[in-house]
């Protein structure tokens, strides 16, 4: 008889200490990290501006020699790029292509690139050039920063709560990565363009952004499980 209550008792702390221990609190939190873009996206155009305004001024039409000259600079410094017609296609092909269908749309892969490249493109009679977008490949970018952030402002968090309800946090019980908040990379290289206007339809998860640093920011969340104790 005394073994039976004796077991019993246990089995009833332990149900207990089980019940206690699967007490918890979870907490999602977000933040944001700074990275320099891999890509930048510029539109490379052929224009004569001679006589400003005056549009009786005879033009240059014929840019076939400059696109020459560009096209070799950007294969000589290995700058991934397409016609405008070609990144975009379709309508907004159409419409980017315009009446000049050389234009141009290059990938710079590194601001070395991109700062020592568009310098000497611009030295070409007729050349115009208009920064389009920064991006990054999320599979690239080195989160680390970002976690640490988002553990620490977990914790914070879960703490102020369990203080509130009159306990204390223990220990992680489970951590959980929402999809869907990180950056998405681009994979098709020269395609900063179609990037751009996707991002202006909705339609693209591609992070980028158009800021003279080249940076972009990189977003994630995160919700943490916590155990709680008295």
């Amino acid at each position: 008889m005394k073994t039976t209550l004796t077991i019993a008792l246990c089995c009833l702390l332990n149900t207990v200490f089980a019940q206690q221990s699967t007490k918890s609190i979870q907490v999602t939190v977000s933040d944001t990290i700074e990275v320099l873009a891999h890509h930048i996206s510029v539109l490379i155009e052929f224009k004569d501006t001679t006589g400003g305004e005056d549009y009786s001024a005879e033009r240059q039409s014929d840019f076939t020699g400059q696109y020459a000259e560009v096209t070799k600079m950007l294969n000589k410094y290995g700058v991934p790029w397409k016609t405008a017609g070609e990144s975009m296609g379709g309508m907004f092909g159409q419409m980017m292509g315009g009446k000049q269908p050389l234009n141009i749309i290059a990938d710079f892969t590194s601001l070395e690139q991109f700062d020592g490249t568009l310098d000497m493109l611009h030295r070409i009679k007729y050349v115009q050039t208009a920064e389009l977008n920064n991006t990054v490949d999320d599979g690239k970018v080195d989160k680390t920063r970002l976690y640490d952030k988002l553990l620490k402002q977990a914790r914070k968090k879960a703490d102020m709560l369990a203080k509130l309800a009159g306990k204390k946090t223990g220990d992680i019980q489970q951590i959980i990565e929402p999809a869907g908040t990180t950056a998405a990379g681009s994979s098709d290289p020269a395609a900063g363009l179609g990037a751009f206007y996707s991002q202006m339809l909705g339609a693209s998860g591609m992070t980028g952004q158009k800021r003279p640093d080249h940076k972009v920011s990189v977003p994630g969340s995160i919700s943490i499980t916590y155990y709680l104790v008295d």
